[in-house]
C-alpha cells in the first residue's frame, strides 16, 4: 500500500499543481478579456457620441442652407440625440484614463476645449461648421488611439 502511495504521489502533486496553474491562467485571461471589452465599449460609445454631434451639426447646417427650419418633431429628436451625445462625451472626459488611454483622454479634453471656443463664432452656421471640424479632428484621433490601445489594425 505504501509503495502504491509513493508511486501515485508525484503524479497527484503534478496534477494538482497543473490544475491550480491552469485555473489561475484562465482567470487572468478572462479578466484581461473583460477589461478589453470594457475599453472597446468605451471607445465605441465615444465614437458613436461624436458621430451624433456631427450628424446634429450637419443636419442643422443643411436646414440653414435650404433656408428651412426643421419640423418640431425633428428638432426635438435632434436635440435629444445631441443632449445624449454631449452627456456621453462629458462622461468620457470625466472618467478619463480609467478605460481609455491617456492620449485618448487628452484628445477628448482638447475636443471639449475646442468645442467651448466655437461658442464665440459670429453666426450659428459658423458655430456648427467649427463644431464639425472639431468633431472630425477628434474622431480621427480617437479612432487611431482606439486601434492602438486595443491592438487592432
Amino acid at each position: 500500500m505504501y509503495d502504491l502511495f509513493v508511486k501515485l504521489l508525484p503524479g497527484l502533486l503534478i496534477a494538482i499543481i497543473t490544475a491550480i496553474v491552469t485555473v489561475h491562467l484562465s482567470l487572468r485571461r478572462f479578466h484581461s478579456e473583460q477589461w478589453w471589452i470594457r475599453k472597446a465599449d468605451s471607445y465605441s460609445n465615444i465614437v458613436k457620441s461624436l458621430h451624433q454631434v456631427k450628424v446634429y451639426c450637419e443636419d442643422q447646417m443643411e436646414y440653414i442652407e435650404m433656408h428651412q427650419d426643421p419640423s418640431e418633431d425633428k428638432e426635438k429628436d435632434l436635440q435629444k440625440k445631441l443632449k445624449r451625445a454631449s452627456e456621453e462625451i462629458r462622461q468620457a472626459v470625466n472618467i478619463g484614463s480609467f478605460f481609455i488611454s491617456q492620449e485618448a483622454e487628452m484628445a477628448m479634453l482638447s475636443l471639449w476645449d475646442e468645442m467651448e471656443k466655437t461658442k464665440n463664432e459670429p453666426s450659428f452656421y459658423e458655430y456648427l461648421s467649427a463644431k464639425v471640424r472639431c468633431v472630425n479632428k477628434a474622431l480621427r484621433k480617437i479612432k487611431t488611439q482606439a486601434k492602438k490601445d486595443l491592438g487592432v489594425k
